[in-house]
């Protein structure tokens, strides 16, 4: 059985540890590389200081791109199709306060995190997508979720 495009986005959150999380202050954008945890609903979770710059962009625009990927992609070759191993997201963030969902509390505890100065951020994605190459044209594909 091959596996399906939302098989391989669920696969692809819980084989990575990183992902890029870009941001907006109503002007430049910002892009990060954030350590992440997820939980079975697709939710992904970090921890960054609240005066980061991608901290200060969320409390004013909760609306970020996400995107995660493996390092190693498979060699292209003309006129194949194929996925890249990779997913993007349009997603909206926000700060978690207290108490924090036992995921987040038990990541708290054994990173030994200072909170504050970290906040916890979850990030769920409105609309997933995966990059593809049809015959070296680069497309997205947009995966529904639910």
């Amino acid at each position: 059985m091959s596996e399906t495009d939302q098989d391989f986005i669920r696969s692809l959150i819980k084989r990575n540890r990183y992902f890029s999380l870009a941001t907006i202050d109503g002007t430049d954008p910002w892009i990060a590389p954030l350590e992440y945890i997820s939980d079975d609903d697709l939710n992904l979770y970090y921890f960054s200081p609240e005066n980061a710059a991608h901290s200060h962009h969320i409390s004013d625009h909760q609306t970020v791109a996400i995107t995660v990927f493996d390092a190693v992609q498979p060699e292209y070759e003309p006129a194949q199709v194929m996925r890249i191993a990779g997913v993007q997201a349009v997603a909206q963030a926000e700060r978690l306060s207290e108490p924090y969902p036992n995921l987040v509390a038990n990541q708290i505890d054994a990173w030994q995190l200072p909170m504050p100065p970290y906040a916890a951020y979850k990030i769920t994605a409105a609309k997933w997508f995966i990059p593809v190459l049809k015959n070296g044209i680069n497309e997205r594909l947009e995966v529904p979720m639910s």
